[in-house]
């Protein structure tokens, strides 16, 4: 019984000191405050914090390297429309948070730094696919 009770008392200490910030997002948008933060948080549990994509249980493609990833309007499209089986995950952010995640994408896995997004130009886009 003392055995119990002093392993009890350890578990709740231990889980005192445990950080109390969520390490994912509540709810049906995102906190995370910049690009970097959502790809490590949302993006990177499909395409690997690499970049290199992965299969397993589905199959997600790699983002290092992809010539696509030149064009921000046709990323900026992937992230509000989905594409294939990728849900449309930027419809769950801010324009702001949308713009970021587009130039952290482009900059991290194409090298593109040319033509950045920017909240208007995704508030512009988010229009359209509501029509």
């Amino acid at each position: 019984m003392r055995a119990a009770l002093i392993f009890a008392l350890w578990l709740a200490g231990a889980a005192a000191a445990l950080p109390q910030t969520p390490f994912l997002s509540k709810g049906w948008t995102f906190d995370e405050p910049d690009g970097a933060s959502l790809f490590n948080h949302v993006c990177a549990a499909c395409h690997q914090a690499d970049g290199e994509g992965a299969t397993g249980a589905g199959a997600y493609p790699a983002l290092k390297g992809d010539e696509r990833l030149g064009s921000t309007d046709y990323l900026i499209g992937v992230l509000l429309g989905g594409q294939h089986a990728m849900p449309a995950l930027g419809r769950a952010m801010s324009d702001a948070q949308l713009a970021d995640l587009v130039n952290y994408v482009r900059k991290a896995f194409a090298g593109a730094s040319d033509d950045p997004a920017t909240p208007e130009r995704a508030a512009k886009a988010r229009a359209a696919f509501k029509r």
